[in-house]
């Protein structure tokens, strides 16, 4: 090869891997209710809300830190099962379950 083109070479292989994506995997060891999560929305303060087969489990964009809620935890909560997340622009925050829908008002 021509040494200009071992250069060009070169670059593109280094700009290729300088610009590599990777995945970061987050499990119950980390802070999740149930690894089987079935959906997510965002809220007005960044904070993610996941729907799992075990409950409901927020990452607190504030705090960095992991929040769960279940049956056992609020009773209120129709099943552990969640389905379906909708947050509202009023804040409210919407789960479906195989049950009805049980609304979170913050």
């Amino acid at each position: 090869m021509k040494p200009i083109q071992t250069l060009l070479v070169a670059l593109f292989l280094f700009a290729g891997s300088a610009m590599a994506q990777t995945f970061t995997t987050y499990t119950v060891a980390d802070g999740l209710i149930s690894d089987n999560v079935n959906a997510m929305d965002f809220d007005a303060m960044g904070n993610l809300w996941l729907g799992t087969q075990g409950g409901i489990t927020m990452y607190e964009l504030s705090s960095q830190g992991w929040i769960s809620m279940n049956t056992s935890t609020d009773p209120d909560l129709l099943d552990d099962a969640i389905m379906a997340v909708e947050v509202t622009s009023t804040g409210d925050i919407w789960f479906g379950t195989d049950f009805g829908i049980s609304v979170y008002d913050g």
